[in-house]
């Protein structure tokens, strides 16, 4: 079987056709996810077969070009660590999808079945990734569906425990995406073209400076520290497990954990031989520590499930340990140890999510007796008990084993394997202390008479858990709606579609009217976009419009209006065309923003906007008539040759500079200048809002490309530090202030203005060259697709007659409308900046340009701006799935155009954020006039 590896990641994908098919069958649901997890593991068995032991290198390679302009492929492999760690996977997800399908799960069950799937994708993928690029998507694909299985499906405090593990696991992963960037752009100096092959990498690592190969490991390795999890990282861990639905349990502790200890094995050993031995005595008293540290706290636990938690830190210290003892013995012992503990820890969870099920019970101190009703059960999981503890004989045994003999032949730390050895060692007697007590108490001792009652276990536990115990066994042997409302929008978009289609009319690059206007790669790319966004604002209004009584001719006229001058923003090689197109487009916007003349909130939010648009358009105006007085020209070509002339040490061209970017830092709102921005969005009608918000910003960076990197690209690099600054307080500022929101919509302004920030960063990047303006390009078309998109959600509840939606009026969003709370969800996902979607692709071409300009600083702002930004995100996707929704509340209907422009749009902003080299290369073309 040829692409075998492929098929591992498709078979789990087109598994979710049917289940979107079947979404009103719950029976069918089960049986489609039964039979595509065990198909998924008997290809794995297949892909095992194919493997040929004792052959180097990786088996089984897969490579299709993906984005070949940043030299990023779709590269997979298997080594002797994979091919093993692969079926473990998909019979782990086999198992917990078994054992769900039996009455585990009773609500919801497609959804679940659906983030199991994904699940699987991102589990197997993880583990199959030889490009960095590929392995972050994978990596970060895991962490959506378990969230939601946790989120949605888990125990009394899920919500915490799902955001606690969020944002862990978010950060972590965010430092590695830095190191990532870091990896990619010393790779070019290493060997002259950017890679992020492994096999590529590794070749040149010899090349990577010291300090480099320090710093970046610590990325890579905090991020896997936090994913297994390693002492001090691991307080997720245990309100996770806790919470968590058994199945969920079974796949966190069973693969999960294993992708930061493949991490390190996989990427860390071998890319940075040098920043490993520099680091290597903290991570060797952190194993050590973790093992010790997890044991003791585990002989405390009351709770049966958290006592079963704590035991993963201590044995996944082992695994750590074993890595980082750099012999083999210790690597041999680490891989063992990661299967074994999947397979004994997944089935411990097991045990106690099937005994929890039956008695309601999961404190130690109200079991007991469990061993007179259900002798097979107890007989199978002692025998797991005792190969968790590692009893010779049975899996767990060898693993420690190993990792303990080569850390007694470790001298690379002090004090040496000697010291560490023994005190590893205590941990191994610690686990048979908490163990075997856990297990009498629980077992054994006299019947509680509210058990008596109990019926035994179903047959599918007992096959599920027959299974699970034969492969435990030979592990060790074995591992292989009337018509004017109908006309007026079709005849708009009918009409904007044909603009469209007019874009694309290739045309020489050259300027017309007397040197007015410039038609290129640039103006077209924008046009585009305008126009795009136009034909989705207007897909998005008819119910709004009919149902509030807004003049319909009107509106889709003003959206026509403001399309043509930001339009003519984009075309300007002038700075009289580039004011008048920017009055063309904001002009219409007052007037949009108080369209429903008897609102005195659209009426408050109109004029906001109409008096410090006004305010800063006049002091753009008047930094463009010092651009004047100073070269005698309004024209971007004779401007830059004049100021290159004359630099900017000068008072007058410092103040027309200084003019210039107050005025369109309001456009743009970017802080200090936002202020009209919560108002005016709040304040105007929610199809108003959706447009304002993409449209003008769209258009105020069009200027600010034309302006600053045009007529002003001479005074560019000394103006750089300035547009950092001002980048990092923008998005900041708008993160913070959009944390304490309540109203979504007010949310969503302040989160726009945070994103001006993210966009102002690849602005201020300019001298890295193309791929800065394509990073602005890129992340312009992405936001304005995922932005407009979240706005537009909040119509479902403007279609009730509310004002948007407050959270609390959110709970229960993915009951009430499933279909507009799943895109709302994709939307949200994408701003946070989470693959496989575009906006995390258009935050990762905006960090490369950041770095390449030296301007580091500022990409670890932006990482940890996008940690912030995911809790008020992440918020609201909990109000949507994880709360129910007040009684008696209105049910939410939408126009038929809504829903289809949203189901169109987050198909989108998944298949670009999969596949966005087209849009990347658009972009990228259309940048290179700027730096000409």
């Amino acid at each position: 079987m040829t692409n075998v590896l492929s098929l591992l990641v498709v078979i789990p994908l087109a598994g979710l056709i049917p289940l979107f098919l079947f979404r009103r069958d719950e029976r069918a649901a089960k049986q489609v996810a039964i039979t595509t997890t065990f198909v998924e593991l008997v290809v794995s068995l297949w892909m095992v077969k194919q493997f040929v032991i004792g052959e180097p290198g990786f088996q089984l390679v897969e490579k299709l070009e993906w984005l070949p302009s940043l030299g990023i492929s779709y590269l997979v492999g298997v080594d002797g660590i994979s091919v093993l760690l692969v079926p473990m996977t998909t019979l782990l997800t086999f198992i917990a999808v078994l054992y769900s399908s039996g009455g585990a799960i009773k609500t919801r069950i497609v959804e679940y079945m659906t983030a199991f799937l994904l699940l699987e994708i991102g589990m197997v993928g993880v583990f199959i990734a030889l490009d960095l690029f590929l392995f972050y998507i994978f990596f970060e694909l895991m962490l959506v569906p378990m969230y939601l299985i946790i989120g949605i499906w888990g125990g009394p405090r899920r919500i915490y425990a799902t955001l606690k593990f969020v944002i862990f696991t978010l950060a972590g992963s965010l430092l590695m995406l830095v190191g990532i960037v870091a990896v990619y752009l010393q790779s070019a100096d290493a060997s002259g073209s950017r890679t992020l092959s492994l096999p590529d990498l590794i070749e040149l690592r010899g090349r990577f400076p010291a300090d480099f190969q320090f710093w970046v490991f610590l990325a890579f390795a905090l991020a896997f520290a936090i994913k297994m999890p390693m002492v001090p990282f691991h307080t997720w861990l245990p309100d996770a497990h806790v919470e968590a639905p058994t199945a969920g349990s079974i796949v966190l502790a069973g693969v999960l954990l294993k992708a930061g200890g493949y991490g390190f094995l996989r990427f860390g050993l071998p890319l940075f031989p040098i920043g490993v031995q520099a680091w290597l005595p903290v991570l060797i008293v952190l194993s050590v520590i973790a093992i010790l540290y997890g044991a003791i706290v585990s002989a405390v636990q009351k709770d049966l499930k958290k006592l079963v938690a704590y035991s993963s830190v201590a044995h996944m210290g082992f695994v750590t340990l074993g890595i980082f003892v750099l012999n083999l013995q210790g690597g041999v012992g680490a891989v063992l140890q990661m299967l074994n503990h999947g397979f004994v820890t997944g089935a411990l969870f097991l045990f106690v999510g099937i005994q929890y099920e039956k008695t309601h019970r999961r404190m130690i101190a109200d079991l007991g007796g469990l061993a007179n009703m259900w002798p097979l059960f107890t007989t199978f999981f002692g025998v797991f008990v005792l190969a968790s503890l590692g009893l010779p004989g049975l899996n767990g045994f060898i693993g420690e084993f190993l990792v303990l003999l080569g850390t007694f032949k470790f001298g690379g730390v002090p004090l040496g394997g000697l010291f560490w050895g023994p005190l590893a060692a205590i941990g191994v007697i610690l686990a048979a202390v908490y163990l075997l007590w856990m297990f009498q108490r629980v077992m054994y001792g006299p019947v509680r008479e509210a058990y008596r009652a109990l019926p035994d276990l179903s047959r599918l536990a007992e096959i599920i858990v027959t299974a699970v115990a034969l492969i435990v066994l030979i592990a060790d042997a074995v591992v292989d709606r009337r018509r004017a409302a109908l006309a007026l929008p079709l005849l708009t978009i009918g009409g904007l579609v044909v603009a469209l289609a007019s874009v694309f009319n290739v045309v020489p690059a050259a300027q017309y009217f007397r040197g007015f206007v410039t038609i290129d790669a640039f103006t077209s790319f924008f046009r585009a976009v305008f126009i795009l966004l136009a034909i989705f604002a207007a897909a998005i209004s008819p119910a709004y419009l009919a149902r509030r009584r807004v003049p319909a001719g009107e509106y889709y006229a003003i959206i026509c209006f403001s399309t043509v001058g930001a339009m003519t923003i984009a075309l300007s090689s002038d700075l009289i065309t580039l004011f008048i197109g920017l009055e063309t487009m904001t002009i219409p916007i007052y007037v949009l923003a108080g369209i429903q003349r008897t609102d005195r909130f659209a009426n408050e939010a109109a004029i906001k906007y109409f008096l410090l648009g006004a305010f800063s358009s006049a002091l753009l105006l008047y930094g463009f008539v010092w651009l004047y007085g100073i070269t005698k020209a309004t024209d971007f070509v004779t401007i830059a040759s004049v100021l290159t002339a004359q630099g900017i040490a000068n008072g007058p061209t410092i103040v027309a500079l200084a003019l210039v970017t107050v005025g369109l830092g309001f456009k743009a709102a970017i802080v200090p200048f936002h202020q009209w921005t919560p108002d005016a969005y709040d304040g105007a009608p929610t199809p108003a809002t959706a447009f304002m918000s993409v449209g003008p910003k769209a258009a105020a960076f069009a200027a600010i490309l034309r302006v600053l990197l045009g007529a002003l690209g001479p005074l560019g690099v000394d103006w750089s530090a300035v547009l950092a600054v001002l980048a990092a307080l923008t998005m900041t500022g708008g993160n913070i202030v959009a944390l304490a929101q309540t109203n979504t919509k007010r949310m969503l302004a302040y989160s726009s203005i945070a994103h001006t920030g993210y966009i102002l960063a690849a602005v201020a990047a300019a001298k890295a060259g193309p791929s800065a303006g394509a990073a602005v390009l890129f992340y312009v078309f992405a936001y304005g697709l995922m932005n407009l998109g979240a706005f537009a959600c909040l119509l479902y509840f403007d279609l009730e007659g509310t004002r948007g939606a407050s959270l609390d009026e959110l709970n229960g969003f993915g009951r009430r409308q499933p279909l507009g709370a799943l895109a709302f969800a994709i939307f949200l996902v994408s701003l946070t900046g989470i693959p496989p979607t575009i906006g995390f692709v258009a935050k990762f071409v905006v960090i490369q340009p950041v770095l390449d300009a030296g301007l580091a600083w500022l990409a670890v702002v932006i990482a940890l701006n996008a940690v912030l930004a995911a809790f008020y995100y992440l918020r609201v996707v909990v109000r949507m799935y994880m709360y129910d929704p007040a009684e008696k509340v209105p049910r939410l209907v939408s126009g038929r155009t809504l829903s289809l422009s949203l189901g169109i749009a987050s198909f989108a902003v998944i298949v670009l954020g999969i596949l966005p080299n087209s849009i990347y290369q658009w972009a990228l073309d259309a940048a290179q006039p700027l730096v000409h």
